[in-house]
Protein backbone atom coordinates (compact mmCIF):
# COMPACT_ATOMS: atom_id res chain seq x y z
CA UNK A 1 0.00 0.00 0.00
CA UNK A 2 1.04 3.56 -0.06
CA UNK A 3 0.10 6.84 0.79
CA UNK A 4 -1.42 6.15 4.42
CA UNK A 5 -0.50 9.61 5.47
CA UNK A 6 -2.80 12.28 3.86
CA UNK A 7 -3.41 15.91 5.17
CA UNK A 8 -5.68 18.08 3.30
CA UNK A 9 -5.22 22.18 3.69
CA UNK A 10 -4.75 25.03 1.13
CA UNK A 11 -2.00 24.73 -1.77
CA UNK A 12 1.47 25.87 -1.54
CA UNK A 13 1.69 24.53 1.43
CA UNK A 14 4.98 22.40 2.84
CA UNK A 15 3.81 19.80 5.36
CA UNK A 16 5.88 17.38 7.36
CA UNK A 17 4.12 14.90 10.33
CA UNK A 18 6.03 13.24 12.85
CA UNK A 19 5.14 9.55 13.73
CA UNK A 20 5.38 8.55 18.21
CA UNK A 21 4.87 5.29 19.02
CA UNK A 22 1.74 4.78 21.20
CA UNK A 23 1.35 1.08 21.61
CA UNK A 24 2.89 -2.09 21.01
CA UNK A 25 6.48 -3.19 19.65
CA UNK A 26 8.45 -2.87 23.13
CA UNK A 27 7.48 -1.47 26.18
CA UNK A 28 10.55 0.32 26.59
CA UNK A 29 10.14 2.20 23.33
CA UNK A 30 6.42 3.52 24.27
CA UNK A 31 6.79 7.45 23.89
CA UNK A 32 9.13 7.54 21.37
CA UNK A 33 9.73 9.17 17.87
CA UNK A 34 10.68 7.87 14.52
CA UNK A 35 13.66 9.49 13.23
CA UNK A 36 14.25 8.46 9.75
CA UNK A 37 15.76 5.43 10.70
CA UNK A 38 14.89 3.73 13.78
CA UNK A 39 13.08 5.03 17.37
CA UNK A 40 14.40 7.16 19.73
CA UNK A 41 13.94 9.44 22.90
CA UNK A 42 12.58 12.74 21.74
CA UNK A 43 15.99 15.11 22.15
CA UNK A 44 15.08 19.02 20.61
CA UNK A 45 18.82 18.54 19.12
CA UNK A 46 17.37 15.91 16.73
CA UNK A 47 13.81 17.68 16.05
CA UNK A 48 15.37 18.11 12.21
CA UNK A 49 15.43 14.45 11.60
CA UNK A 50 11.83 13.86 13.08
CA UNK A 51 9.87 15.73 10.05
CA UNK A 52 8.41 13.06 7.61
CA UNK A 53 7.42 14.95 4.10
CA UNK A 54 4.39 15.03 2.33
CA UNK A 55 3.77 15.84 -1.07
CA UNK A 56 1.24 18.18 -2.54
CA UNK A 57 -0.58 15.47 -4.95
CA UNK A 58 -1.65 16.37 -7.43
CA UNK A 59 0.43 19.64 -7.52
CA UNK A 60 -2.41 22.66 -6.48
CA UNK A 61 -4.61 20.05 -4.88
CA UNK A 62 -4.23 20.82 -1.52
CA UNK A 63 -3.69 17.40 -0.52
CA UNK A 64 -0.51 16.38 0.91
CA UNK A 65 0.43 12.75 0.93
CA UNK A 66 3.52 10.07 2.02
CA UNK A 67 3.97 6.88 2.64
CA UNK A 68 4.64 5.25 5.48
CA UNK A 69 8.19 4.10 6.13
CA UNK A 70 9.31 0.54 5.05
CA UNK A 71 10.79 -0.33 8.34
CA UNK A 72 8.83 1.68 10.69
CA UNK A 73 8.32 -0.79 13.13
CA UNK A 74 5.08 -2.53 13.82
CA UNK A 75 2.64 -0.51 16.26
CA UNK A 76 0.07 2.19 16.81
CA UNK A 77 1.66 5.69 16.07
CA UNK A 78 0.58 9.03 16.92
CA UNK A 79 0.67 10.85 13.83
CA UNK A 80 0.76 14.90 13.68
CA UNK A 81 0.76 16.94 11.26
CA UNK A 82 2.94 20.10 10.67
CA UNK A 83 3.52 23.58 8.55
CA UNK A 84 7.01 23.25 8.12
CA UNK A 85 8.64 27.26 8.11
CA UNK A 86 12.67 25.83 6.81
CA UNK A 87 13.94 23.55 5.06
CA UNK A 88 13.82 21.00 7.77
CA UNK A 89 11.56 19.80 11.08
CA UNK A 90 12.01 22.76 13.52
CA UNK A 91 10.63 23.95 17.20
CA UNK A 92 8.88 26.92 15.47
CA UNK A 93 6.64 24.85 13.35
CA UNK A 94 2.64 25.29 13.76
CA UNK A 95 0.99 21.90 14.44
CA UNK A 96 -2.00 21.27 11.86
CA UNK A 97 -3.51 18.28 12.71
CA UNK A 98 -3.27 14.93 14.55
CA UNK A 99 -4.02 11.35 14.13
CA UNK A 100 -3.16 7.96 14.10
CA UNK A 101 -1.58 5.19 11.93
CA UNK A 102 -2.10 1.66 13.05
CA UNK A 103 1.38 -0.29 11.75
CA UNK A 104 1.52 -4.20 11.11
CA UNK A 105 5.30 -3.34 10.18
CA UNK A 106 4.40 -3.54 6.32
CA UNK A 107 1.32 -1.76 5.59
CA UNK A 108 -1.82 -0.31 7.21
CA UNK A 109 -3.75 -2.30 9.23
CA UNK A 110 -7.05 -1.31 8.03
CA UNK A 111 -6.62 -2.98 4.89
CA UNK A 112 -7.00 -6.49 5.91
CA UNK A 113 -10.39 -5.78 7.80
CA UNK A 114 -11.50 -4.10 4.38
CA UNK A 115 -10.17 -7.28 2.45
CA UNK A 116 -12.06 -9.50 4.96
CA UNK A 117 -15.22 -7.55 4.18
CA UNK A 118 -14.87 -7.57 0.39
CA UNK A 119 -14.66 -11.53 0.30
CA UNK A 120 -17.81 -11.78 2.62
CA UNK A 121 -20.05 -9.53 0.24
CA UNK A 122 -18.96 -11.67 -2.78
CA UNK A 123 -20.22 -14.89 -1.74
CA UNK A 124 -22.24 -16.35 -4.44
CA UNK A 125 -25.69 -18.29 -3.62
CA UNK A 126 -23.89 -21.73 -4.36
CA UNK A 127 -21.33 -21.23 -2.23
CA UNK A 128 -23.74 -19.61 0.92
CA UNK A 129 -25.85 -22.99 0.35
CA UNK A 130 -22.89 -25.07 0.30
CA UNK A 131 -21.21 -23.53 3.55
CA UNK A 132 -25.08 -23.82 5.44
CA UNK A 133 -25.63 -27.55 4.38
CA UNK A 134 -21.72 -28.41 6.10
CA UNK A 135 -22.57 -26.37 9.02
CA UNK A 136 -26.03 -28.63 9.66
CA UNK A 137 -24.09 -31.51 8.69
CA UNK A 138 -21.83 -30.70 11.88
CA UNK A 139 -24.68 -29.55 13.66
CA UNK A 140 -26.70 -33.38 13.29
CA UNK A 141 -29.96 -32.12 14.67
CA UNK A 142 -32.18 -34.82 15.76
CA UNK A 143 -35.06 -36.01 12.97
CA UNK A 144 -38.66 -35.90 13.50
CA UNK A 145 -38.44 -39.58 13.79
CA UNK A 146 -35.96 -39.46 16.62
CA UNK A 147 -37.90 -36.71 18.69
CA UNK A 148 -41.08 -38.66 18.19
CA UNK A 149 -39.49 -41.90 20.20
CA UNK A 150 -37.99 -39.68 22.48
CA UNK A 151 -41.44 -38.59 23.56
CA UNK A 152 -42.90 -41.27 23.60
CA UNK A 153 -40.00 -43.07 26.10
CA UNK A 154 -41.05 -40.19 27.95
CA UNK A 155 -44.58 -40.63 28.47
CA UNK A 156 -44.42 -44.18 29.11
CA UNK A 157 -42.02 -43.54 32.02
CA UNK A 158 -45.35 -40.42 32.87
CA UNK A 159 -47.78 -42.71 32.60
CA UNK A 160 -45.57 -46.04 34.27
CA UNK A 161 -45.66 -43.25 37.42
CA UNK A 162 -49.19 -43.04 37.54
CA UNK A 163 -49.67 -46.65 37.62
CA UNK A 164 -50.10 -47.38 41.03
CA UNK A 165 -52.55 -49.23 42.38
CA UNK A 166 -54.16 -48.94 45.74
CA UNK A 167 -53.11 -52.50 46.77
CA UNK A 168 -49.57 -51.09 46.00
CA UNK A 169 -49.90 -47.96 47.78
CA UNK A 170 -51.25 -49.81 51.22
CA UNK A 171 -48.08 -52.37 50.69
CA UNK A 172 -45.75 -49.72 50.23
CA UNK A 173 -47.27 -47.96 53.29
CA UNK A 174 -46.97 -51.05 55.49
CA UNK A 175 -43.44 -51.37 54.62
CA UNK A 176 -42.27 -48.31 55.90
CA UNK A 177 -44.32 -49.03 59.16
CA UNK A 178 -42.39 -52.13 59.38
CA UNK A 179 -39.42 -50.74 58.55
CA UNK A 180 -40.04 -47.85 61.56
CA UNK A 181 -41.68 -50.23 63.90
CA UNK A 182 -42.91 -47.64 66.26
CA UNK A 183 -44.37 -48.74 69.87
CA UNK A 184 -48.08 -50.03 69.98
CA UNK A 185 -50.59 -48.78 72.24
CA UNK A 186 -50.00 -51.26 75.01
CA UNK A 187 -46.35 -50.95 74.90
CA UNK A 188 -46.70 -47.59 75.30
CA UNK A 189 -49.28 -47.45 77.85
CA UNK A 190 -47.05 -50.22 79.71
CA UNK A 191 -44.23 -47.52 79.52
CA UNK A 192 -45.85 -45.07 80.91
CA UNK A 193 -47.37 -46.99 84.17
CA UNK A 194 -43.97 -47.61 84.84
CA UNK A 195 -42.57 -43.97 85.12
CA UNK A 196 -44.37 -43.30 88.40
CA UNK A 197 -42.90 -46.61 90.12
CA UNK A 198 -39.60 -45.27 88.44
CA UNK A 199 -39.25 -41.88 90.11
CA UNK A 200 -40.85 -43.32 93.58
CA UNK A 201 -37.93 -45.77 93.93
CA UNK A 202 -35.14 -42.85 92.82
CA UNK A 203 -33.15 -42.57 96.13
CA UNK A 204 -31.78 -38.98 96.24
CA UNK A 205 -29.36 -39.73 99.12
CA UNK A 206 -26.02 -39.69 97.63
CA UNK A 207 -24.30 -40.82 101.18
CA UNK A 208 -26.04 -43.67 101.33
CA UNK A 209 -26.90 -43.68 104.92
CA UNK A 210 -30.48 -43.57 105.02
CA UNK A 211 -31.79 -44.10 101.34
CA UNK A 212 -34.80 -41.33 100.37
CA UNK A 213 -37.23 -41.70 97.73
CA UNK A 214 -37.98 -38.66 95.43
CA UNK A 215 -41.64 -39.25 96.40
CA UNK A 216 -40.84 -39.17 100.41
CA UNK A 217 -38.26 -36.11 99.34
CA UNK A 218 -40.75 -34.07 97.61
CA UNK A 219 -43.40 -34.72 100.46
CA UNK A 220 -40.70 -33.32 102.90
CA UNK A 221 -40.08 -30.39 101.40
CA UNK A 222 -43.43 -29.35 101.07
CA UNK A 223 -44.62 -30.10 104.57
CA UNK A 224 -41.37 -28.09 105.86
CA UNK A 225 -42.77 -25.34 104.28
CA UNK A 226 -46.28 -25.54 104.26
CA UNK A 227 -47.07 -28.60 106.66
CA UNK A 228 -47.95 -28.41 110.42
CA UNK A 229 -44.95 -28.44 112.74
CA UNK A 230 -43.96 -28.59 116.63
CA UNK A 231 -41.19 -27.14 118.42
CA UNK A 232 -40.15 -27.88 122.09
CA UNK A 233 -38.00 -25.42 123.29
CA UNK A 234 -36.85 -27.24 126.29
CA UNK A 235 -35.57 -30.27 124.27
CA UNK A 236 -35.14 -28.68 121.01
CA UNK A 237 -37.10 -30.70 118.90
CA UNK A 238 -38.91 -29.57 115.71
CA UNK A 239 -41.80 -32.15 114.50
CA UNK A 240 -43.11 -31.96 111.25
CA UNK A 241 -46.01 -33.49 110.42
CA UNK A 242 -47.15 -35.21 107.39
CA UNK A 243 -50.44 -34.15 105.01
CA UNK A 244 -53.23 -35.98 108.14
CA UNK A 245 -51.60 -33.20 110.38
CA UNK A 246 -50.87 -35.77 112.83
CA UNK A 247 -48.16 -38.26 111.26
CA UNK A 248 -44.65 -37.53 112.07
CA UNK A 249 -42.55 -37.56 108.98
CA UNK A 250 -38.85 -35.39 110.36
CA UNK A 251 -38.06 -34.58 113.72
CA UNK A 252 -34.88 -32.42 113.87
CA UNK A 253 -33.38 -31.16 116.93
CA UNK A 254 -31.95 -27.86 116.62
CA UNK A 255 -29.15 -27.00 119.70
CA UNK A 256 -29.04 -23.12 121.70
CA UNK A 257 -27.13 -21.84 119.18
CA UNK A 258 -29.27 -23.47 116.32
CA UNK A 259 -27.51 -25.96 114.65
CA UNK A 260 -29.09 -28.80 113.67
CA UNK A 261 -27.68 -31.68 115.49
CA UNK A 262 -29.78 -34.74 114.66
CA UNK A 263 -32.64 -35.58 111.95
CA UNK A 264 -35.01 -38.63 111.40
CA UNK A 265 -36.89 -39.16 108.43
CA UNK A 266 -40.12 -41.19 109.43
Amino acid sequence: MANELIYCDTTGMTVCATLTLAAGAGAADIGKVWNGTALEARANANIATYGVALTETPAASGYYLVTAPGDLPAGLYSVEFWDQVGASHALTDTRLAGGELLWDGSAELIQAPVAAVAAIQNLSSAQAQTAAASALTSYDPPTKGELDTAQTAIQGSITGLNNLSSAQAQAAAAAAIAAYDPPTKDELDAGLAAVPAAVAAVDVDSTGTEPVTMAKALELILQQNLGAAAYDPDTGAWVIKGRDDSTTILTLTITDEGDRSTSVIA
